[in-house]
């Protein structure tokens, strides 16, 4: 069940978050195709679900189909870019810095101050206190820009590699079910 609920945890979260306008459109400028998009999501979801079935008929039939390091980085980069996606969203989720003389300026596409008050949570307040910048934010930014395009490529990676390893594993068991049916029939037994 710790697989099952690993991929419900992740999937669900993805969904959830190309859910937010946000992480989908930047409206500093960004084109849209670098924030998370839905085809990223079903891409994740898909290879979540083909490696899933996969491991369940090879391991069904008696085989031994474990996680792969790949398939861990996976997990370990889904999970960062996850993280970072809610670190961002927790400082307001807008990340425009304009330096006044000595002034940092949080600038929103229709600044107003209440409005920002209301989007930045104690997590985002406490860290512009600890670090003394709003900077993080922008780093924050970024950090999940890469995290998003890492783990689409290491995801589609790992779904190919798991898909080879399997399509092996797959025709070695029909080329020993081969073997085994050929010299059943030069002993003149029946199957």
């Amino acid at each position: 069940m710790d697989p099952f609920a690993d991929k419900l945890l992740i999937c669900g979260a993805f969904v959830c978050l190309v859910a937010i306008p946000e992480l989908t459109s930047d409206k500093a400028g960004y084109p849209s195709w670098l924030m998370l998009q839905p085809w990223m999501v079903i891409i994740i979801i898909g290879r979540e679900l083909l490696v899933t079935s996969l491991r369940a008929f090879i391991e069904g039939s008696g085989g031994d189909f474990s996680a792969k390091w790949i398939g861990k980085l996976k997990m370990v980069l889904q999970c960062a870019a996850i993280i970072l996606a809610l670190l961002y969203l927790s400082g307001g989720a807008e990340w425009n810095i304009i330096s006044s003389g000595d002034q940092e300026l949080l600038v929103q596409e229709f600044y107003r101050p209440e409005v920002a008050a209301q989007k930045t949570t104690i997590l985002a307040q406490g860290l512009d206190y600890v670090l003394g910048t709003k900077l993080w934010r922008k780093a924050a930014f970024f950090s999940m820009l890469v995290s998003f395009w890492l783990t689409l490529g290491v995801t589609l990676i790992s779904g190919f590699d798991y898909c080879v390893h399997a399509t092996r594993m797959i025709r070695k068991k029909r080329e020993r079910y081969e073997e085994l049916k050929t010299k059943i029939r030069m002993s003149g037994e029946r199957i």
